[in-house]
């Protein structure tokens, strides 16, 4: 690529449209003390022009531990290992358990996981 081919935001260190500038020392400080002050994660998003994603991503990055979603709570209160990641051995149990022909339900008590889930994940391991 020519030189003269390259835009002058480019070539001045600008991101793309859409892409923020990285977190700052500052704004790294302010979103621990409000955060730490009770000030929601909608309203550091709003004061500190960032998405909620990103500032839930901040504050994991900082080292805050953050609260469950409300639906995982629920999901977790009926099957415990709900949006939880998938471990070899829940893995093989699942395939050892369908071999048998144990019903979905059966399954899903076993595992603690919703029968969708289970579903889903015998769809992933082409059962």
């Amino acid at each position: 690529m020519e030189a003269s081919s390259i835009s002058v935001a480019a070539a001045q260190g600008a991101r793309p449209a859409g892409f923020p500038a990285p977190w700052s020392p500052e704004e790294d400080a302010t979103l621990l003390r409000r955060y730490n002050e009770g000030v929601t994660v909608e309203a550091l998003q709003e004061e500190l022009g960032r998405s909620r994603g990103a500032v839930r991503t901040r504050l994991r990055r900082l080292g805050v531990e953050l609260p469950l979603p409300d639906f995982i709570v629920r999901a977790r209160s009926l099957y415990p290992n709900s949006f939880k990641p998938w471990t070899d051995e829940e893995r093989s149990r699942l395939r050892e358990m369908y071999m048998a022909r144990e019903k979905l339900k059966v399954i899903s008590d076993t595992l603690g996981r919703a029968v969708t889930a289970i579903a889903k994940e015998l769809e992933k391991e082409n059962l």
